[in-house]
């Protein structure tokens, strides 16, 4: 026990009470370390091999007096042996009766601490032992915990890496999502565009397919009619003469009937008539409009007067001449001008 190195680096958390009447070959003496080693401090610890130092000591010394005590009757026989009995001595004898018994039992007593202190040393060699063995597997377990912490502290920063990864890929994802969410919505605003672009195009279809229908409904009033006139006989160049070509007729029979249509239209608002009376117009300028300026022409350009420039009074006005026609008119606003001023005179 002197020899026991104390270990000042064990585990200083304080141990379970230790029992002495503990089996340490039972199955489970060795299930759970805490469970086995006593609850000591370090000073208390100390204090124990302290005891145990003292108390062998005490042992020695009893172990002397015993010794000083078993040979004390002998000698006390030897005094008593040597000396004649005398009432004088009675007392003493008494007395030494008395110290002889005393020392008796005494020795029975000292035989029976011996005895104690024998099973106490015994106690505390077990406890020696079971301090070195439960030292032992306090040492193989703090290496294990060693180990283990170890073991740990490697996993422990293994996942930290690990978790700053994941972290720093949580955190591209979470870049990635916004930017796609942001996407999504562009997305699902150009859908809408769209949407609404695809709802104004299905009305104006369906406008489209209104005017298709009334169109075919125009057309097919119009096939009507061409099949009702089918009898009608096309006005050829053969009517026509030599003004067919002059007149370019043949581009009006390449007309289109659309194109036709918007011809006599725009024919029509120039006129500023309707259509009805459009033939008739046209027959009222022939007939009565041109002859008239072709007669105020020749009255005022019948013969050489002053200034006045005279024409050929035998040509008629017509459009196709429209240089002509224009000078011929300027000069008759001229002419009526001079006319009134001489009047006037």
């Amino acid at each position: 026990m002197e020899n026991y190195i104390y270990d000042k680096y064990k585990d200083p958390h304080d141990f379970p009470a230790l029992d002495l009447n503990l089996n340490l070959n039972s199955p489970n003496s060795t299930t759970s370390l805490s469970s086995q080693l006593p609850r000591i401090s370090d000073e208390h610890f100390k204090e124990i091999l302290e005891k145990k130092k003292r108390a062998r000591k005490t042992s020695k010394t009893e172990h002397v007096q015993r010794v000083d005590a078993d040979t004390l009757p002998v000698r006390v026989d030897r005094i008593t042996s040597s000396t004649p009995i005398t009432e004088s001595h009675n007392d003493a004898d008494l007395k030494l009766k008395e110290l002889q018994e005393r020392i008796e039992q005494l020795a029975i007593e000292n035989s029976d601490l011996a005895s104690e202190n024998k099973s106490l040393n015994d106690k505390l060699d077990q406890l020696e032992q079971d301090l070195q063995y439960n030292s032992h597997l306090l040492s193989k377990e703090r290496d294990l915990n060693k180990s283990l912490v170890s073991n740990y502290d490697s996993k422990l920063k293994s996942l930290n890496s690990q978790l700053e990864l994941d972290n720093s890929t949580i955190e591209i994802l979470r870049n990635d999502n916004s930017t796609l969410q942001s996407e999504l919505a562009d997305l699902k605003g150009l859908l809408s565009a769209r949407d609404i672009a695809i709802s104004n195009l299905n009305s104006e279809l369906s406008n489209e397919r209104n005017k298709s229908s009334n169109l075919n409904v125009q057309v097919a009033k119009l096939s009507t009619q061409i099949q009702g006139s089918e009898n009608v006989l096309k006005l050829s160049n053969d009517y026509f003469g030599s003004k067919y070509s002059f007149l370019e007729m043949d581009k009006i029979d390449s007309l289109s009937l659309f194109e036709s249509q918007n011809l006599l239209k725009n024919i029509v608002h120039v006129l500023n008539v309707n259509f009805t009376g459009l033939k008739s117009s046209i027959l009222f300028i022939r007939d009565e409009v041109f002859p008239f300026f072709n007669k105020i022409h020749n009255l005022l350009h019948s013969r050489k007067s002053g200034n006045l420039l005279v024409v050929n009074n035998s040509a008629n006005l017509t459009l196709s001449d429209r240089e002509n026609l224009k000078q011929c008119m300027h000069l008759l606003i001229e002419d009526v001008e001079s006319l009134k001023q001489s009047e006037n005179r």
